[in-house]
């Protein structure tokens, strides 16, 4: 009993002894693939500051994680580059390092050999990493912005997402986005969705016929989705340029023709696949933007 009791009074004392004031925690995550190796990278940094021993002290930690999954069975020797240092990456295995700081924006090489056609090939993918701003307790985003030439589909995405990140903080997330369908009998509909901060927070459709080359609006309907919980929800852009990258790597049949398309100032307007055997009015399967208008907060 004497035993327990002296315990319990050590830690009493040992808890008094170092008391936490203050703490910070934040983390990212995010990832790329391209139908033959998945790059999984995340990371958490804290810091704090308290009393111990009735001294003022202070801490922090920084940790970075890479992890490489292989989707195609002739691929092999997944590594990364990053600082300068050459990190092998075993299938679904995690590797860790300790960065200097946290960076909102640094380079990374992904590399990999490729068995194609009884040859080995070196594959090398060079990527700008860029990451959200967020407050302490919070898990923000990396996105991992392929370079390379211009000419390449994913290329042109992700540039365009670089253009749309930029533009998302000065707007402070807060947008609208228009998506017509019309057919060439003379009706259609135009869907406007809001967005407030990031949220979707109503969809308008108002559903047109033309006569005469004169477009008249024959029914609108709005949803209220402020405070909607529902999983059918309208897509952000964000989740609109993950659909896009999914559009990309989709493997397709030769009946099946690609449109891609930016606006103006670079933003994601299509990615989608039509099916051209398809005469009149074929769906256009992917994302299918018609305009973007920036609306600040």
């Amino acid at each position: 009993m004497k035993k327990v009791l002296l315990s319990i009074f050590v830690a009493l004392l040992t808890s008094a002894a170092s008391t936490a004031e203050a703490s910070s925690v934040y983390g990212f995550s995010g990832s790329f693939s391209d139908n033959y190796v998945k790059i999984n990278l995340r990371s958490r940094f804290s810091s704090w500051m308290g009393m111990q021993n009735g001294k003022r002290v202070a801490g922090s930690s920084k940790n970075l994680y890479f992890q490489a999954q292989i989707l195609d069975e002739n691929v092999s020797a997944v590594k990364v580059i990053y600082k300068g240092k050459t990190l092998n990456l075993p299938d679904k295995s995690e590797v860790h390092i300790t960065p200097t700081s946290h960076e909102v924006k640094f380079p990374l090489t992904l590399m990999y050999t490729l068995k194609s056609n009884g040859k080995t090939v070196l594959i090398t993918k060079k990527f700008i990493v860029r990451s959200d701003k967020v407050r302490g307790g919070s898990l923000g985003r990396y996105y991992l912005l392929l370079q390379g030439k211009a000419s390449d589909s994913m290329v042109r995405l992700h540039a365009s997402r670089a253009k749309w990140l930029d533009k998302r903080e000065k707007s402070n997330n807060s947008y609208s986005y228009t998506e017509t369908h019309a057919s060439i009998f003379g009706f259609g509909q135009d869907k406007i969705v809001k967005v407030k901060y990031g949220q979707v927070v109503s969809s308008v459709t108002q559903k047109f016929k033309f006569k005469n080359r004169k477009k008249t609006i024959t029914q609108t309907i709005t949803q209220d989705l402020e405070n909607s919980s529902s999983n059918n929800k309208p897509k952000t852009l964000d989740q609109l340029y993950e659909e896009a990258e999914n559009v990309l790597l989709r493997k397709i049949s030769k009946s099946l023709k690609l449109i891609f398309s930016f606006d103006k100032s670079g933003l994601l307007l299509k990615a989608c696949h039509v099916d051209t055997r398809v005469m009149d009015d074929a769906p256009c399967t992917g994302v299918y933007i018609s305009s973007i208008q920036l609306t600040g907060p």
